[in-house]
Parts: C-alpha cells; structure tokens; sequence
C-alpha cells in the first residue's frame, strides 16, 4: 500500500491508530506492509486527535491536512489484470535490412573520419548507401533470410498464443486496446497542439487569493521541499485563524475569476471549433466540445419528458420522487393528474420545435445553417459498439469466399 493510499484511508474512515501503525508497519520506496489493511481496521477505535500528539511533527501535520482537506481523494479502479501474468512472448525478427546493418556496422565505420565515427547519424547514412549500391545476389540472400526468420517467428508466435488460457487472451486483448487507445490519445494531443485548441484553465483557490508576502519571507530550511511544507503549514495556519467574512470575501472573489475564465475559454473552444469546420477536420471534436460551441450559437434548450416535468413539479417533490423511483410513482397517479402532465410535456415540445426553426431562421441569415447542422449531427450521433470477429467465423468467412472464387474462374473457363 502506497503513502497517499494510507493518507486517503485515513480521510474518508477516520482511523485513530494510523499514526502507530504506519511507526510499526514495514514499508521500503514508499510502499507498507501487505497486511496493513487488516491491522488498520483492527486496531481502529476513536478519532486521529488522540494519536496526532504522539506522531513526528512532519506526519502529524501531513494526517491533519490530509484529514481537513474539502476534497475526497478517490482511488483508481484496479485493473483486473493485475494478478494474470502473461509469459514472455517471441522477439520480432529482423528485416533484410537490419541483418545488413548488423554485419557491416563496422565495415561502415572504417570508411569515415574518427569524428564522423562518433555521429551515429552520419554512420546509419554511410549503412543506406552501402545497402543501395550492394549486389543483387548479397541482398537477396538477406531477403531470404530475413523471409525465413519471419515464417519461424509466426510458428512461435501461433503457439505461444495457444499457450494462452482464456484469462490470458481476454488480458492480452485489453492491454492491446489499452495500448491502442494511448497511441490514439498521443497523436490527439500533437494535433490539438498543432491547431492550437484552447487548454481548460486552472480553477483559482480562495485560500491562493492571500497575502503570502510575511509568510515567503520568513521560510528557512535546508533544501526546497522543507521550505515547500513550511510554507504550506504556515499558509493553512493563516487560512485558519481568518475572520469568516475575509473567507467569504475571498471565496467570491475566487468564484468570479473562475466564472469569467470558464466564459472566456467557452468563446475560445466555439472559435476553434468553428475554425476546424472550416478547415474539414471536425472529426477531432469531441462531443462535449460540440455541446459547448451550441450553446455559443444559442441553441434552445431540449424539451422535458412527461416524467422529467413530474420529477419537477410541487406534487413530485411532495411525494419524495426520486429517479429511480418516478416511473412507479407517475403510473399510480390518477388519470387527471397523468393527463395534465402528458399537456405539459406536448406544449414544452411545441415550444422546443418552434425555438429550434426560430434558432436556425437565425443562424441561416448569418450563414451559419451549414455549421450548426454539422455540429447538430455530431452531438446527437450514437456511438455504436464495434463487434470484434471471432476467428473462427473469419477463417470460414475467408474459405467460403476462396471457393466461391474457384468455382467462378472454373466456369469462365467452361
């Protein structure tokens, strides 16, 4: 178990023998015992004051943060491939190439200067002219090789992968999706970076909002994170001992910030979301970005459901609907009250539908009608779920279509 895993047990459960536990707990590179968690739960008892006063300074005030913290630090799920392990699968071969490159890195090293020799590049370009300008009959007997390498690492690799149990597969197809997703996410990252897309600004914290100058000033410590947890102290000591209404003056002033930044990046994301239709490349969007631009544009707020309107209404609230509950709760009403509610929904729809061609009479004027339609199909497209192919079904699919193949070219020739 990790530090902040400890740090996070003792926010939401409040355990009193954190402190003696973690002293007695064997822990090396910031990981405890496996069997923390059994001790913990056993020796709890009361609240962390009673054990803060026997702790090291330094933990006492990191459980004390940790513990008075507004926000709940949540743990990531855990992957449920941990405990499967996979056995080491066959190394790619090389190509023609890359043999070549093997056996006269050397012999290309000779033909350059000793200070070319230290420049990998220059002896890599040296290996491309030397491959270019070898022998037909040198380069394929590469070819040949690299050919047989490749028919025995496809051997290998069809049985290590019938060495797999079925655990194993569904592992490996994970971690390959994992894997693909990464490389997909990379490439997002390098695009919205080349087409400058706008970043979410950082929300401001009232407690940031302070006057830090006495307390910068006097930091002393021997390296910067003892000066980095004495500021942090010092600045939590200071939030503390405020008057409430200073907080509250802060705490607005740091809601207002936030409000006007969050506007300001909306207008930014529309922008660039209109910039990418115009350049055709809308497909990089993202459906809440799609969302976000439709507001920009004005877009009418959707129409209420029979059981949304009801969830709203005085009578809900009265009867404690919740939404699990609504659709139970709406079909035992009477006949009157259903109907009244079924008028309520059909004239919010009139309304959504008369606002919708107000909105787009609008948007056409400006010329914008292409774009909000554009946008409109991709935040209300659905995204089905791709079906992975058994491989059976593929082999079969594969041989029915060799024979249908067969068959035509026997009765071209008939």
């Amino acid at each position: 178990m990790s530090w902040i895993s400890l740090l996070r047990l003792v926010k939401q459960s409040k355990i009193s023998a954190a402190v003696t536990v973690y002293h007695t707990s064997k822990h090396s590179g910031g990981n405890l015992n496996v069997h923390f968690h059994n001790n913990l739960l056993v020796r709890c008892s009361s609240t962390l004051d009673s054990h803060f006063k026997n702790a090291s300074p330094k933990l006492s005030y990191t459980l004390q943060r940790t513990a008075s913290t507004s926000g709940i630090l949540f743990a990531k799920k855990s992957s449920p491939d941990l405990n499967i392990t996979l056995p080491d699968p066959p190394k790619r071969p090389l190509s023609a190439y890359n043999l070549f490159c093997k056996d006269s890195y050397e012999k290309a090293k000779e033909s350059l200067s000793d200070e070319e020799k230290n420049s990998s590049k220059l002896v890599i370009a040296n290996l491309g002219k030397m491959w270019k300008a070898l022998p037909e009959n040198e380069s394929h007997m590469y070819k040949l090789k690299a050919k047989n390498l490749s028919e025995e690492y496809q051997n290998e690799k069809a049985a290590w992968k019938a060495s797999l149990s079925p655990e194993q597969e569904q592992a490996l197809s994970r971690k390959k999706d994992e894997h693909t997703q990464i490389i997909k996410n990379k490439k997002l990252e390098k695009v919205f970076k080349e087409t400058e897309k706008p970043e979410r600004p950082k929300r401001v914290q009232a407690m940031n909002l302070m006057d830090m100058g006495d307390i910068e000033s006097g930091l002393v410590g021997s390296n910067a994170k003892e000066r980095f947890t004495m500021y942090v102290q010092r600045r939590s000591e200071k939030w503390n001992s405020m008057p409430e209404n200073e907080k509250a003056a802060l705490k607005e002033l740091a809601h207002e910030r936030n409000e006007n930044a969050n506007v300001n990046y909306q207008k930014k994301l529309a922008a660039w979301v209109q910039r990418m239709f115009d350049e055709n490349n809308i497909k990089i969007v993202a459906k809440p970005e799609v969302k976000s631009a439709l507001q920009q544009l004005g877009m009418p707020p959707k129409n209420r459901s029979v059981l949304q309107l009801f969830l709203m209404s005085d009578e809900g609230r009265e009867n404690g609907v919740t939404i699990s509950n609504a659709k139970s709760v709406y079909d035992k009403l009477p006949k009157a009250h259903r109907e009244k509610f079924s008028e309520q929904a059909m004239k919010d729809k009139d309304r959504m539908k008369q606002e919708y061609e107000d909105w787009m009479g609008e948007l056409k004027q400006k010329g914008l009608e292409n774009y909000a339609e554009a946008l409109l199909k991709k935040y209300r497209a659905r995204k089905m779920p791709v079906k992975k192919m058994d491989t059976t079904s593929k082999k079969k699919k594969d041989r029915s279509k060799k024979k249908s193949k067969k068959t035509a070219e026997k009765n071209q020739k008939k």
